[in-house]
């Protein structure tokens, strides 16, 4: 099928005719003439496009395309000062050149070059993106990103910093085989202080902050527990003049009876003979319930 566009050229106007197939695909490579009484004005190729483009004079026309696999195909134009008319008595028009005639085409508008359907409307193909990190191969910087990386704008990994230039854990000195700690542990590069690629601390650093701390306060632990064990001595050698009840129970002598040891009522006192068979008789004090010797 042959269309023109402008759809009324006058004479000397720039026309457009697009050559499209059965399935309204332009045609390109065909043979396009323009004669005039039998003698030939233009002649033309068709481009991706199917498109010619010349000057069309004044008088009879004929536009004649043929080529390839297809069947030649003719239009004989009447053009005047007052318009142009074929055989038939219209010209078929194209005027957005898309191959569709205007008088099906839905889409009378569609930019020139673009690939339109039977009713000349845009043909919209979505961009493709190859690796699926849904950045469009027209702008993938990383084309072949393995699926589930997260990249940046242009498609690229975004390095999360868990490796290191040499590919090796970026912590180095952390985990339990080339290491202690991040400050005197080595990992697999050519690091001879022991330091990480960076310069900067490692997750070893937190270790040893944890162990200061706990080592600080196992020693504060320590040491006021020997505080409190020096104030003990110190009391006992003193007599224990400063003790109250519950420290005389603590380090009452073993020579007389146990705090909790039962006896029998004499006299309105609860006493006991200690050790049973000496003859030595205690009794409890009734304020202190401590045992003390009767003399």
């Amino acid at each position: 099928t042959l269309s023109f566009s402008p759809a009324n050229p006058m004479p000397d106007d720039i026309v457009q005719v697009t050559a499209t197939d059965e399935d309204n695909q332009p045609v390109d490579g065909l043979s396009f003439t323009v004669v005039r009484n039998n003698q030939t004005l233009v002649a033309l190729v068709s481009n991706d496009y199917g498109q010619v483009e010349f000057a069309i004079p004044e008088g009879t026309i004929i536009v004649r395309a043929s080529g390839g696999n297809y069947y030649p195909a003719e239009l004989t134009i009447v053009v005047s000062d007052s318009g142009s008319t074929v055989n038939n008595g219209s010209l078929p028009s194209d005027t957005d050149g898309d191959g569709v005639d205007d008088s099906v085409d839905a889409c009378p508008s569609t930019p020139i070059g673009t690939t339109v359907d039977a009713v000349g409307c845009a043909i919209v193909t979505p961009p493709s993106d190859t690796d699926g990190d849904g950045v469009y191969d027209s702008t993938d910087a990383c084309p072949n990103t393995p699926t589930g990386t997260m990249v940046d704008a242009v498609g690229c990994a975004i390095d999360d910093g868990t490796t290191d230039n040499n590919g090796t854990n970026g912590t180095n000195g952390t985990d339990g085989t080339d290491g202690t700690d991040g400050t005197n542990g080595t990992d697999n590069t050519d690091d001879t202080d022991g330091t990480d690629n960076t310069g900067t601390a490692g997750s070893g650093d937190e270790k040893l902050s944890t162990t200061t701390l706990a080592m600080i306060i196992l020693t504060g632990l320590i040491l006021a527990a020997i505080g409190v064990a020096t104030m003990v001595l110190i009391k006992r050698r003193k007599g224990g003049d400063d003790w109250d009840d519950d420290g005389d129970v603590m380090f009452d002598s073993p020579d007389r009876p146990a705090p909790n040891a039962r006896g029998e009522m004499m006299d309105g006192y609860e006493v006991i003979e200690y050790p049973k068979g000496t003859g030595a008789w205690w009794y409890r004090d009734n304020e202190s319930g401590h045992w003390m010797e009767w003399t």
